[in-house]
């Protein structure tokens, strides 16, 4: 029998409840005929998307209205506001939950394609906290074999940051941490905007900058909140530009803003 797969991504979960879903599927145990792959592409089977925030319901009701063939899953702790017959994901996420609305699925995607339905094997309930390692177990400092970035002379993180947009990038001095994920305009570890700043007009000799991958990242940010990073981004390139564009365009080149600054959030 050939084996049917599908692919789940999510879309506005938070960097835990990605984690957790990854992890979650990973953990399934399928049927030989069926596989179900986590995936980033947008194009995916399923698409479980966070509507409790403000982007994510505004996508789901898109997408609602726009008859995409993808199956759409509200991921969500306010599910009696959902109209009959939507599919329902209520927060936290479990897997006696999860499982079963998936196999729901399956089975009708499997009828559309002509093939026979099948079970996936029960099996004890996941919660997020099971799979969320404790404070206790997570020393990020101490087991950190993360190799750092050395800066050229003049050089700053926040050009760092700048260039590597895809890539999260950790900052450290002696006395603050910040993590930051531009390609989600986000930043964890430290609240105080002006210390980020500080951190990101920082040169070689006065800070750490390392380049992390997505398994740490999640590991580094696990239990921490997620800041706006439009402010301290915006008024770091505005303190280091002195009027002048900064590092790396060039004035023989014509560029467009992608979007405007807040300028009322700035206090400009």
């Amino acid at each position: 029998m050939t084996q049917q797969s599908f692919n789940i991504s999510s879309r506005y979960l938070s960097v835990n409840g990605e984690l957790v879903l990854k992890a979650m599927i990973s953990l399934t145990k399928l049927s030989p005929s069926v596989r179900w792959e986590y995936t980033g592409e947008s194009d995916s089977d399923i698409v479980i998307i966070d509507t409790d925030r403000e982007e994510g319901r505004r996508m789901w009701m898109d997408l609602s209205n726009s008859g995409c063939q993808q199956t759409l899953i509200a991921y969500t702790a306010k599910a009696d506001r959902f109209p009959e017959g939507a599919l329902v994901l209520t927060k936290p996420l479990r897997s006696s939950e999860l499982v079963p609305l998936l196999e729901k699925i399956t089975r009708e995607k499997l009828a559309q394609r002509g093939e026979h339905t099948t079970t996936v094997e029960q099996q004890q309930d996941i919660t997020t906290d099971a799979l969320l390692p404790s404070d206790a177990s997570v020393d990020p400092i101490s087991r950190d074999d993360t190799e750092a970035i050395a800066l050229a002379t003049g050089q700053r993180a926040l050009d760092i940051v700048l260039e590597r947009e895809k890539t999260p990038i950790r900052i450290i001095n002696s006395e603050h941490t910040v993590i930051i994920e531009r390609s989600r305009r986000q930043y964890f570890g430290e609240e105080n905007v002006n210390t980020v700043k500080e951190l990101l007009l920082a040169e070689n000799r006065s800070v750490q900058i390392e380049e992390i991958d997505m398994d740490r990242f999640a590991e580094y940010t696990v239990g921490l909140t997620a800041h706006e990073l439009d402010i301290p981004l915006w008024e770091a390139v505005l303190d280091s530009s002195c009027g002048q564009l900064i590092s790396g365009l060039s004035t023989n080149q014509t560029y467009r803003l992608r979007r405007w600054p807040d300028f009322k959030k700035l206090e400009a």
